[in-house]
């Protein structure tokens, strides 16, 4: 039987960064104060004040679903709603995980298409919902806030003037903004944008910063602009069971993430990689534009089948045919070579 190869179905399928490890381990031994008030996750809380340029509060979590469940939370009440993608992760991979945390609210799917309009919102596309929100009164659920993917789950990118252009109409409107930034790493090195940038600076107001995809292990965080939602948000955590005794091993991990900027080295290996299979792959069909490490190619069914006998693993199907590729921070050249070599053999 051939082994499964798990080279290009996910980037959660990587190990941990040695620079990541490294700092997990100098944190390993000794004892520490719990549910991370320990010094470790306060330096680590100082390090996201110099990445983001600013003061930020910061709460760390071990999962993206974790992370975003709670920080819509924090913007919602029970009887309010939330406009997403249709194809955004809070929406379809994350098993009700937001109404779950929020018993009440509900999320708004917006769009059809995974990659109509490079699978982004816009106020237009909000608007509609928004008018029958206020319309209905209390016979329908009131809309409260918008969260947005960076990258999209197309693997497209919001530009900075997209991403202010929706911040300002929703809070115009009187709606807070939520970015998914699960590898908001590969958009920053993609767009050559700092993190402050393309967060608070464009307007949004609570932040899921993600590590895991990147190099950690189970590394994930809530960071708030808006400094009138942490203790709602310290409140949400433990409820659900995510204040952890020995929080300093994610403080560890963040504080390496953060040194001398390594979530930049470790994100700009993955993007590169993703444009050198996307020069390979110039024979089959893209849905949409490569722009961070996420490709998503048409593969015809004789070929497909050809690479799932060499043991390639083809997930996420979004459509017939077309699949997603996402190289990681640990991607080679051999690991790319070796795909581009076999889906051709077929």
């Amino acid at each position: 039987m051939t082994p499964p190869r798990f080279e290009l179905v996910s980037d959660n399928t990587t190990g941990i960064a040695p620079q990541i490890l490294k700092g997990l381990a100098s944190h390993a031994s000794g004892r520490a104060l719990p549910y991370g008030d320990d010094t470790v996750c306060t330096a680590a809380s100082e390090a996201f004040d110099k990445a983001f340029e600013r003061e930020v509060q910061v709460r760390f979590v071990t999962t993206g679903t974790a992370a975003n469940a709670l920080a819509l939370a924090c913007l919602c009440p029970p009887f309010g709603a939330i406009a997403t993608h249709r194809y955004g992760h809070v929406y379809r991979h994350e098993c009700g995980a937001v109404e779950a945390c929020n018993p009440g609210c509900r999320l708004l799917p917006i769009g059809d298409d995974p990659f109509s309009n490079h699978a982004k919102i816009t106020p237009k596309d909000i608007s509609p919902w928004l008018a029958e929100s206020r319309q209905g009164g209390v016979h329908v659920c009131e809309l409260t806030a918008v969260t947005l993917s960076q990258p999209t789950e197309a693997g497209t990118l919001y530009t900075l003037e997209e991403i202010r252009a929706l911040t300002d109409w929703a809070h115009s409107e009187g709606l807070k903004v939520h970015m998914d930034g699960a590898r908001l790493a590969n958009a920053a090195v993609a767009l050559d944008d700092t993190l402050a940038e393309m967060t608070w600076r464009a307007g949004v107001d609570i932040l899921s910063f993600g590590g895991t995809k990147n190099g950690c292990m189970a590394a994930e965080s809530v960071v708030i602009f808006n400094d009138d939602l942490d203790a709602r948000l310290r409140r949400h955590m433990k409820r659900f069971g995510h204040v952890l005794s020995k929080g300093r091993f994610l403080g560890a991990q963040w504080l390496a993430y953060l040194a001398d900027e390594t979530w930049r080295t470790l994100a700009r290996q993955a993007n590169e990689k993703a444009q050198e299979l996307a020069q390979g792959l110039q024979d089959f069909s893209l849905a949409v534009p490569v722009q961070s490490n996420m490709l998503f190619v048409e593969i015809p069914p004789k070929n497909a089948a050809h690479m799932i006998d060499q043991g390639y693993l083809l997930a996420e199907r979004f459509r017939d045919n077309t699949y997603r590729l996402v190289t990681g921070f640990d991607t080679t050249d051999e690991m790319i070579q070796d795909f581009i070599r076999d889906i051709k053999g077929a």
